[in-house]
């Protein structure tokens, strides 16, 4: 699926976003609620349009994936995203905004972890050198 990045404006992220204040969720050391001023600058939204447009390559399982967090994922990310760095709060607001089912991964961890398919993960990050 291409996903169409300028339906992705900061005003669509952060209704998105606000929908998922009362999650304890943390990202980039900020709640999600926070996330939404962090976010808000150009630089931001275009790391949130780069995550979520390797996102939307994905498929998704019905039950959270734990082999890959947050973190992993915007690795994986980054090497296809036009500027190159992508943070962890930009791939979980992406997540987000993409629908996808996003858990903490426990502890006090800044990351999360996705309902998102390895069998799609897999073969996109051995495409950008990481198997």
């Amino acid at each position: 699926m291409e996903l169409d990045i300028t339906e992705l404006t900061q005003e669509s992220l952060n209704s998105v976003l606000k929908k998922h204040e009362a999650s304890a969720l943390r990202a980039e050391g900020f709640y999600v609620g926070e996330l939404e001023a962090h976010v808000n600058t150009d630089i931001r939204i275009h790391e949130v349009r780069e995550a979520a447009r390797w996102l939307a390559k994905n498929r998704r399982r019905a039950t959270i994936n734990r082999k890959y967090s947050s973190y992993q994922l915007k690795h994986f990310a980054e090497k296809t995203a036009e500027g190159g760095y992508i943070s962890n709060g930009a791939l979980i607001a992406a997540a987000y905004y993409l629908g996808f089912d996003v858990e903490p991964d426990g502890g006090h961890s800044p990351n999360a972890c996705l309902n998102i398919s390895s069998k799609t993960v897999t073969p996109l990050r051995a495409a950008v050198g990481y198997d």
